[in-house]
């Protein structure tokens, strides 16, 4: 049961985010809010989005793997990141969520509704540097709190897809990039490649720092 309530609550987060974001493009947009989605989705120029898309995920894979290998991937032991763990651990289908439905929220509202709500009457590398900003704080507290290097690849990937979203005008390769990034580093949490870094008690902590 516990396994069905948190994919549950992870799924509902999704369509929430979804929801607000539908809310605040209806008061920016009012009656143009669909055209403005189809804009959003237009398959028009989908082989360009798509090779960005696939250029912006081959950076990030990138990055990720060497931040493995150099052992600096670690996942801060805070309680958010606990709870994403275990919910992967126990159940199958949350990394699909995480990396579909997860992604679709975050993307429409961040990069798809508030950074082109921005991008609109400020210039667009301070917008993308705004809702980086933003972005990356919302996943610092219980998250990724005392983990540097995570937070600074959060932050690349919010540049990259930010930067490529007010380009194209589009949200497809902005949502390739995330379900990449979040599918990849899903089923690395899953096989114990990316784990939790252990804390140590106050007295072997005291002793490393001594020596």
């Amino acid at each position: 049961m516990e396994q069905s309530i948190s994919n549950k609550i992870l799924s509902l987060t999704g369509l929430v985010t979804i929801f607000i974001s539908g809310i605040i493009l209806f008061i920016w947009k009012k009656a143009d809010t669909l055209h403005f989605l189809q804009q959003l989705f237009t398959v028009e120029h989908i082989g360009t989005d798509l090779m960005l898309g696939l250029i912006g995920s081959l950076v990030l894979l990138l990055l990720l793997g060497a931040l493995i290998v150099t052992k600096k991937a670690h996942l801060p032991n805070t309680n958010g990141v606990n709870d994403l763990v275990n919910i992967l651990h126990t159940s199958k289908s949350s990394i699909y969520t995480i990396s579909i439905l997860t992604v679709a929220g975050e993307e429409l509202l961040f990069r798809g509704v508030l950074l082109l709500m921005l991008a609109a009457f400020l210039p667009g590398w301070l917008s993308v540097l705004l809702i980086t900003i933003v972005f990356t704080a919302m996943h610092y507290k219980n998250q990724y709190e005392g983990q540097p290097y995570l937070l600074g690849y959060l932050c690349i990937m919010s540049l990259i897809t930010g930067f490529i979203t007010v380009e194209q005008q589009t949200l497809w390769s902005a949502l390739m990039i995330h379900a990449v990034s979040n599918f990849a580093t899903s089923i690395l949490i899953k096989r114990n490649i990316i784990k939790v870094k252990a804390v140590l008690p106050a007295s072997k902590q005291s002793i490393e720092h001594s020596q």
